[in-house]
């Protein structure tokens, strides 16, 4: 939802926002406007266009743009046949931390379990072959989802499941139709490091360190691996792509075992996901 703030509200609030960096050596989650919760992605990006106007027009405006939260997100886990139950238990651990956010988890993929839904998540598991194949999962029911604006935030075998094809081994669903993903083996840590135009959409400067468990890389994304095998070394470790009017992310690694991701990086993800970050 996008509100006109008043200047010097606008002004207060960033302030606070500045404030807060320097106590705390960090950026917040939020930044609160008007009694509402803004992102800290989506108030960035106010305050390059308050910057950008004053440039143009050399004075400043009465009011600017704030795009602010509309209620809280509303998320399903699938957690049935062949997700791993530890990347189940961490990935509902760091949904607990998210503010603003309600979550279930469900053992079927159906279209009554993502209805009034904005986010589907899927974890790691097994293997993509088995996503695609497991009973339990409508792809239908994610189709449509994702087609009338529902988010997916796929992981390790999801992200396998989800792409448009694994390369040399089979295809996808197809929900992300640009994106192809290339099989890993590996097993252990990589370093992944977010492209400078989306470091403030996710909320992530410089390396982030995390577990690789055999998933996947991809020929283009939104952050790429800079530390690990060959194999994966000069490829994208997440990658963003749009279904019908949905979006959906690929992750490769684990972020969700490491504790630096499950503060900002990973909610992120998820509130862009769900169009809650522009």
């Amino acid at each position: 939802m996008m509100i006109k703030v008043p200047l010097e509200k606008f002004l207060n609030a960033k302030e606070k926002y500045e404030n807060f960096i320097k106590l705390r050596g960090r950026e917040p989650a939020y930044v609160s406007v008007l009694g509402r919760v803004a992102w800290t992605p989506n108030f960035k990006a106010s305050v390059r266009n308050h910057e950008k106007f004053k440039e143009l027009k050399d004075r400043e405006p009465k009011c600017v743009n704030v795009a602010c939260d509309d209620g809280p997100l509303k998320v399903a886990v699938y957690g049935g046949n062949f997700v791993g139950p530890n990347c189940l238990k961490q990935t509902v651990s760091f949904l607990d931390s998210m503010v603003r956010t309600k979550y279930v988890v469900i053992t079927r993929i159906t279209k009554p379990a993502l209805k009034g839904k904005d986010v589907l998540i899927l974890p790691g598991g097994d293997s993509g072959r088995l996503y695609i194949h497991n009973a339990p999962i409508d792809s239908v029911a994610i189709d449509e989802f994702m087609r009338g604006g529902g988010g997916v935030v796929a992981t390790c075998a999801g992200a396998y499941a989800c792409s448009y094809e694994v390369v040399g081994r089979y295809k996808g669903w197809g929900f992300a139709p640009s994106i192809r993903a290339y099989p890993s083996c590996y097993e252990g840590k990589v370093t992944i490091e977010p492209l400078s135009e989306w470091s403030d959409t996710l909320m992530a400067e410089g390396p982030l360190e995390m577990q690789h468990h055999g998933g996947p890389a991809f020929e283009k994304g939104v952050a790429k691996y800079t530390k690990g095998p060959n194999e994966l070394k000069g490829r994208y470790a997440i990658a963003f792509d749009y279904y019908g009017k949905g979006r959906i992310v690929l992750i490769g690694p684990y972020p969700e075992f490491t504790r630096e991701c499950r503060e900002l990086f990973l909610p992120s993800i998820v509130r862009w996901a769900g169009k809650r970050i522009i």
